[in-house]
């Protein structure tokens, strides 16, 4: 029985090995601050409303 391995990534794609072993190397607390910079914008009263109407936000979409 022979048993094919897959080729190392060092071999076919030197570039991603690189930054896979620098990622890898990273403090935890780096891993954890990458998805958490993700800000939500919230809705302001004045801003048009996101139906798409043209009208503003207070006078469509929240009981008008």
């Amino acid at each position: 029985m022979v048993i094919n391995r897959p080729t190392p990534i060092e071999e076919t794609d030197p570039e991603l090995a690189s930054l896979l072993e620098w990622f890898v190397q990273q403090p935890k607390g780096f891993r954890a601050k990458i998805n958490t910079e993700i800000v939500e914008k919230t809705i302001g009263r004045n801003d048009p409303c996101v139906c798409g109407s043209g009208k503003k936000y207070k006078k469509c979409c929240i009981g008008a």
